[in-house]
């Protein structure tokens, strides 16, 4: 090793060892019980999340079934084929359709309120052109 410059080859510089080794032994002290500790932290949250999806599924089965179904189909690279894109458009085709019933039975409702209200109002019109006139009592002398 030139004079002042950095070892070579990898060779370490042997005169920090004894600090490295006081340094290493503080932080194994510090750190003993966080393993455990660790572990017990991350269970909790597991185990909650396990009770949950259990009261789940024992609450819901045909929609645990529906989605274990749905995340193998997904899972299983069925989300990209031909018969995934034909359920798709069929089942875009019935939303369409099942959100525009809605909308023409609104339309055609107002139509048949304005023709039935323009007729019962024809109806008053010539009701009231047809009536006789009435005129003034005339008394007959004799």
């Amino acid at each position: 090793m030139p004079d002042g410059g950095a070892p070579r080859n990898g060779a370490r510089n042997s005169g920090n060892n004894g600090k490295a080794k006081a340094s290493g032994a503080r932080v194994t002290e510090r750190t003993k019980g966080r393993p455990a500790r660790a572990k017990t932290e991350a269970r909790a949250p597991r185990e909650s999340w396990v009770a949950t999806l259990t009261r789940q599924t024992q609450e819901h089965p045909g929609r645990t079934v529906a989605l274990a179904v749905g995340a193998g189909f997904v899972l299983g690279g069925g989300l990209f084929s031909r018969l995934s894109m034909r359920v798709a458009g069929a089942g875009l085709r019935i939303a369409v359709r099942a959100a525009m019933v809605p909308a023409i039975r609104q339309g055609v409702v107002a139509l048949a309120e304005d023709l039935l209200r323009k007729t019962a109002d024809d109806r008053a019109d010539g009701a009231a052109s047809e009536a006789p006139a009435t005129s003034a009592p005339t008394s007959v002398a004799g």
